[in-house]
């Protein structure tokens, strides 16, 4: 009886992340690593926004930081966008991850391992972080416009079976 309903384990792991974007590019300076950013263009919807609902945030909200009003670029102009800017999020994760293992004795040193392991088993959608990276176009305008757009997602539901012996 041991050998059809003992041995059983059953292990569960979850995670669940809040995102965060880090933004990167300075434009035309040889040292600058982000761009100006204008927090009251990030929520406005730029035109590609109605067509793509996977943009998070108006790209158009980002300069370049070494674009002058004059239209001359100047060099080791530093951006005032933060490292990761806390009003913006990238999509999060919630994942969950399950095992059954079965243990049965052959002999008194040797034992059979079943393993069944289901990563992401509730097959929940999971979408990847939108591109931050900045590029400067003409009059120091972000020229990225897949910049806001999410366009990765984690695995879906992934399933193994295994045998183990041991002796």
């Amino acid at each position: 009886m041991d050998r059809l309903v003992g041995g059983f384990q059953l292990n569960t792991t979850a995670t669940v992340e809040s995102g965060r974007l880090a933004f990167s590019g300075g434009g035309s300076s040889p040292v600058a690593t982000r761009p100006n950013l204008d927090p009251s263009k990030l929520r406005q919807n730029p035109t590609s926004y109605a067509l793509n609902k996977l943009r998070r945030f108006n790209y158009e909200a980002f300069t370049d930081p070494g674009y002058a009003t004059s239209g001359t670029t100047a060099n080791y102009a530093y951006g005032n966008a933060p490292r990761y800017y806390s009003k913006l999020r990238s999509p999060g994760v919630l994942n969950f991850d399950m095992s059954i293992f079965k243990t049965t004795r052959i002999t008194e040193k040797s034992s059979l391992e079943l393993r069944l392991e289901a990563f992401n088993v509730f097959n929940h959608t999971n979408l990847g972080a939108p591109s931050t990276g900045f590029s400067a176009g003409t009059g120091g305008v972000n020229s990225n416009n897949q910049m806001g757009v999410v366009t990765t997602s984690l695995n879906a539901r992934q399933v193994q079976l295994a045998a183990k012996l041991h002796f």
